[in-house]
């Protein structure tokens, strides 16, 4: 899969602050992939140094072949930005507010219009395309940040917090959009977000930030479905520790090669559900008293909290 963005030991200092603290991540290309973490964990600067707005302090930058900084101009006409504060003007309509800012980027009028024709169908809003902004609806207007976002038909769609005020109606169209972007136009998307539901929803792929570093970052779908089906821990009464050598040696004779001791538990990787009855009976050969066999599903939401506990709490 092509990346479409690489970022490799990027900082960014403000005054005394780390926002960004020596990062390496990519994005590949006809996806949405996610950013989560708190507020002022670092996901704005990142969405920020990929548009070419900052610019990073170290470290290497690459956004659809282009430097960021050295390449601005190439690059925005190339990606689409919606944000939480859209930019848009009140006392303008829907459709002069899209007409304005498809002739920023100099395209022809006849082309400019048969676009936001169509993308006015597209998102069922063209019965109110003379409506003054200031008089529409949040969702609304979410839309039409949306079209204007992607007036340009970009590669690249950044998204921060672009779902922010939205109800649960009007953020469920928001995601359909989103989905139907990527499936219809091909454009690629990072998503910055601190909602899980909306990450897990919309997201192949997630990077965890705390504190301007990456603490987490894989494929959600696979890391779902696999870990729904192969993670289990099994407790015992006795003492592990005095049997883990010959068991490990028995579960790797069984293809399971990945098994993490604790005194009274052990947790496993099995090929699938099937293979819990041989764990068990290598367990029982050695006369061990089996508590529990817990099925250990994947939870992005623990792997969410458990990134932001404090070390030292309790």
């Amino acid at each position: 899969m092509n990346k479409i963005v690489q970022l490799k030991n990027v900082q960014k200092r403000f005054g005394d602050n780390i926002a960004l603290d020596n990062i390496s991540v990519n994005f590949n290309e006809g996806c949405i992939h996610g950013l989560l973490g708190h507020n002022g964990a670092g996901k704005t600067t990142l969405i920020r140094i990929i548009g070419g707005t900052y610019k990073q302090d170290k470290g290497e930058v690459d956004v659809l072949g282009l430097n960021p900084i050295d390449d601005g101009y190439e690059l925005r006409k190339n990606i689409g930005v919606l944000s939480e504060n859209m930019c848009m003007y009140d006392r303008l309509s829907i459709y002069d507010n899209l007409m304005f800012y498809g002739k920023l980027y100099n395209i022809e009028k006849k082309e400019l219009k048969s676009r936001i024709d169509n993308y006015l169908k597209m998102f069922q809003i063209s019965e109110f395309k003379d409506k003054l902004i200031k008089d529409c609806s949040t969702g609304m207007k979410k839309k039409t940040g949306i079209i204007r976002a992607i007036i340009n038909e970009p590669k690249l769609l950044l998204l921060d917090e672009a779902s922010n005020g939205l109800d649960p109606i009007s953020k469920d169209e928001f995601h359909e959009l989103i989905k139907e972007l990527v499936k219809i136009k091909k454009i690629s998307v990072v998503l910055c977000s601190h909602d899980l539901e909306e990450v897990k929803k919309l997201c192949e792929y997630i990077t965890i930030i705390k504190e301007g570093k990456i603490v987490y970052s894989d494929n959600v779908n696979s890391l779902s479905r696999n870990k729904e089906s192969i993670g289990i821990e099994i407790n015992t009464i006795q003492d592990l520790f005095k049997f883990k050598e010959q068991i490990q040696k028995e579960l790797k004779e069984n293809k399971i090669d990945h098994a993490e001791f604790n005194r009274n538990s052990v947790k496993l990787d099995i090929p699938s559900l099937n293979d819990v009855n041989t764990v068990i009976k290598v367990l029982m050969k050695y006369n061990l008293n089996i508590i529990n066999v817990e099925h250990k599903i994947f939870d992005l939401n623990k792997v969410y909290l458990d990134s932001h506990r404090e070390e030292n709490a309790i």
